[in-house]
């Protein structure tokens, strides 16, 4: 048995529930194979006995390390469920950043992209729902926040059980609410927010802006928000 083999044999003995970071699991295997090379290459034979004795228990241990790191790992935390989509919808996982075959259910540390003339529905897990406009990157990182990149995301309360802590955060800002129906929209300048009912709080840049029902803010930099009125988003 080769070297490589013999480490692949040992380590896939270990049974994990995820899989640890790629650049973590590389670093271990290297040092495994060249503790392997330097105890199998000594002529002794009891000399060798001995050292791959020491090489078994120096794998073994490098095993339950790996088991131990995946089965106290964190749990998922899903956040939503895509019940609507059109177009390319792509989902990242942040961690190993594969891109994950399964996008019915979405969970916290995801990365959500759509591409031209696509769009996302999205049911939250703590009721409400999120529409997702093409050409928009968001990211889960919990299941009350998601971090919207670049786009334009809809959100709207009704059927929210804990919508209040129901937030977008971006960049330039972050967007709160008390019951509503919103948009929020972010590009390298600022942030755009357009209310449709209720009221949201836009925190960031060393202000806060509160956007009524029928108004729209814009907010660029630490310069003050433009207020619009409209009839509807």
């Amino acid at each position: 048995m080769q070297n490589s083999d013999a480490v692949e044999s040992l380590l896939e003995k270990a049974k994990p529930r995820a899989v640890p970071p790629p650049q973590m699991e590389q670093d271990v295997r290297a040092a495994v194979q060249s503790e392997w090379a330097a105890v199998s290459g000594r002529r002794s034979r009891w000399q060798t006995g001995r050292n791959v004795a020491v090489a078994a228990t120096v794998l073994l241990a490098v095993v339950f390390a790996l088991t131990s790191l995946q089965q106290t790992s964190m749990p998922l935390i899903e956040v939503a469920s895509l019940n609507q989509s059109a177009g390319t919808i792509r989902l990242h996982s942040n961690e190993s950043g594969t891109i994950a075959e399964d996008t019915s259910t979405l969970f916290a540390g995801q990365t959500l992209q759509t591409g031209t003339d696509s769009a996302a529905g999205l049911a939250w897990s703590g009721g409400g729902s999120l529409r997702i406009d093409e050409q928009t990157r968001i990211e889960f990182t919990s299941n009350h926040e998601i971090f919207l990149h670049n786009g334009r995301v809809y959100f709207d309360s009704f059927g929210a059980s804990d919508y209040a802590r129901f937030a977008v955060r971006t960049e330039h800002g972050l967007v709160t609410h008390i019951g509503t129906q919103y948009m929020a929209e972010a590009n390298d300048s600022g942030i755009v927010v357009s209310v449709r009912e209720g009221a949201v709080t836009v925190t960031g840049g060393g202000r806060d802006q509160t956007v009524h029902d029928g108004q729209r803010a814009t907010l660029s930099g630490n310069s003050q928000p433009a207020i619009t009125n409209t009839s509807g988003v």
